[in-house]
C-alpha cells in the first residue's frame, strides 16, 4: 500500500508510529473502553506499505503492537482543513473477533462491520466525507464488538497498521 495522501501515519508499535512530515491532519490516537497492548514476537503486518522516502521494511526489526480489545478501541479525529470531497483509509487486521468502525461528521454517521477472521487477514475500511466548512472534523471510532459467532471474548486481537487521508477528485 502507498501511503501518499494528504496525511498518513503508519504504526509499528505500541503509540510508536512515522507520520507524513509537516502534516497534522490527522489527530492523536485516544484509547476506549478496556485495551491491553501486547508487543508481538514478530512484527505484524497484513500488509507492505511505502511513503516518500521509506517503507515497512524499515522497521521490520521493531515489533508491531496488537490491542486485546476486551469491550475497547480507539478514536481519532480527522480535520481536512479544506471543503471538498476525501477518502480515509483505515488498515487494520484482527484474528478471532469482530469490530466495528464507526465514522461521523456533523452528527451523521456510518458504521462498517468487519467480522471475524480465522487468520491475519488485513482490512481496509474506505470512508468516503464531505467537508462543507473548513472547520468540519469526521470522528472516527474503531471498536471490538462481539457477535454470536466470535470464537471467544478472552481470545483474539486487533492492530492497528496504517491511516492515510487523500482528496477525491
Amino acid at each position: 500500500m502507498q501511503l501518499a495522501g494528504l496525511d498518513w501515519q503508519f504504526f509499528y508499535g505500541v503509540d510508536t508510529f512515522v507520520e507524513k512530515p509537516n502534516s497534522d491532519k490527522i489527530g492523536a490516537l485516544t484509547d476506549i473502553g478496556a485495551i491491553k497492548h501486547m508487543p508481538g514476537d514478530e512484527p505484524v503486518h497484513a500488509n507492505r506499505y511505502s511513503w516518500d522516502g521509506g517503507s515497512y521494511a524499515d522497521y521490520t526489526e521493531q515489533f508491531n503492537h496488537a490491542m486485546s480489545l476486551g469491550d475497547g478501541g480507539f478514536s481519532f479525529n480527522v480535520k481536512a482543513e479544506g471543503i471538498g470531497r476525501y477518502k480515509l483509509d483505515l488498515y487494520t487486521h484482527n484474528w478471532l473477533s469482530s469490530a466495528d468502525v464507526t465514522a461521523c461528521i456533523k452528527q451523521q454517521c456510518v458504521t462498517i462491520k468487519n467480522d471475524i477472521t480465522t487468520h491475519m487477514t488485513g482490512v481496509q475500511n474506505s470512508i468516503v466525507f464531505n467537508t462543507t466548512s473548513i472547520d468540519d472534523q469526521l470522528i472516527v471510532t474503531y471498536k471490538r464488538v462481539a457477535r454470536q459467532w466470535d470464537y471467544s471474548q478472552s481470545e483474539g486481537y486487533h492492530s492497528l497498521e496504517a491511516i492515510n487521508l487523500s482528496e477525491v477528485k
